[in-house]
Order: structure tokens, then sequence, then C-alpha cells
């Protein structure tokens, strides 16, 4: 099963990366 999850979860985990990547990149100029 836990072999199944990674190339099942693929392009969800991409999207959430995405946003994640976002997400900081905001933080980071709110800060600044």
């Amino acid at each position: 099963m836990l072999l199944f999850y990674p190339t099942f979860f693929s392009p969800y985990c991409i999207s959430l990366k995405k946003i994640f990547i976002l997400l900081h990149l905001h933080l980071v100029r709110w800060t600044e």
C-alpha cells in the first residue's frame, strides 16, 4: 500500500508543494 501512495498522490503532492512555496513567498514579502 505504501508503494502506491506516492504514485497515486503525485499530482496532488505537486500542487500542495506549489501552494506551500507561494505561501512561503508571501510570508517573506510580509516580513520585509
